[in-house]
């Protein structure tokens, strides 16, 4: 019997870690009909998106506040689509400010919630245990000590480990990166990482590319490697780059984080 999933992930990383999870469940035999909130990743393992990460993708109390209408727009149509196709189960990904919230309001529907990827209660707003307890059926941690706090609030909760553990390799292959990217191996290598959103590129990529510029100044031979999360900030991060007369000296890649990282000094 095929199971109907409603899967609402946010970001880039719920993207990865969404798809991930979906490839598992695969391998492990489920019989799987997956729909809701996703990005490349989770449409290459078969997942139809009704809406992008995209727009879950904010930054700041400012930015969210201006997202609302458009938000709560989301939260609706998937609701209402919820209401007609009924599913068996929804599974939320990161983002937990939306995405426990729209758990909740899953919950109205008698549709259980699993959230994937605890957030940080143990390191900050631990207050947040009475909302997740209303609104999560069972939560995945990807760190050991997570279930424990979970239980003792009456959350069902397991460790499931964490996927990047199978994805990145223990002794990264820098000879091979360099290769894959194009990079001398004589110089060390910079990576810029600004992050996975829009608003991050606006407002952080200047600023390194400023701090890249008096690196070079420093120190000429040095290599900057600059890894683009989406096809959707393509365009902006190389306005950007052009702004500062980076072209020639930073290389641009569409995704392949995990290999710059291995290039990287």
């Amino acid at each position: 019997m095929t199971s109907n999933i409603l899967l609402v992930a946010g970001e880039t990383s719920g993207d990865m870690l969404a798809a991930h999870l979906l490839h598992g469940l695969r391998l492990a035999g489920c019989d799987l009909s997956v729909w809701g909130v996703g990005g490349p990743a989770l449409a290459a393992q078969g997942m139809e998106c009704v809406a992008s990460i995209d727009q879950l993708a904010v930054r700041g109390y400012t930015e969210v506040l201006g997202a609302l209408p458009r938000l709560w727009a989301l939260r609706r149509s998937l609701m209402a689509q919820a209401a007609s196709r009924k599913p068996s189960l929804c599974i939320t990904v990161d983002a937990p400010d939306f995405n426990l919230a729209f758990a909740a309001k899953m919950k109205t529907l008698d549709v259980p919630t699993l959230h994937f990827i605890s957030p940080s209660i143990w390191a900050w707003r631990r207050e947040r245990m009475a909302g997740i307890k209303a609104a999560v059926d069972h939560m995945m941690c990807v760190f050991p000590h997570e279930p424990a706090l979970y239980h003792a609030a009456g959350v069902p909760a397991s460790f499931i480990g964490h996927p990047m553990a199978q994805i990145v390799p223990d002794a990264p292959d820098k000879a091979a990166a360099l290769a894959d990217l194009g990079l001398n191996s004589h110089t060390p290598v910079v990576a810029l990482l600004p992050g996975s959103r829009a608003a991050e590129i606006q407002f952080i990529l200047p600023r390194l590319l400023q701090a890249a510029q008096m690196m070079r100044q420093e120190q000429p031979s040095l290599q900057f490697v600059l890894p683009i999360a989406s096809s959707s900030l393509a365009e902006q991060v190389q306005v950007l780059v052009q702004q500062f007369d980076a072209s020639t000296w930073v290389t641009s890649t569409l995704g392949k984080a995990g290999t710059v990282f291995a290039a990287a000094d």
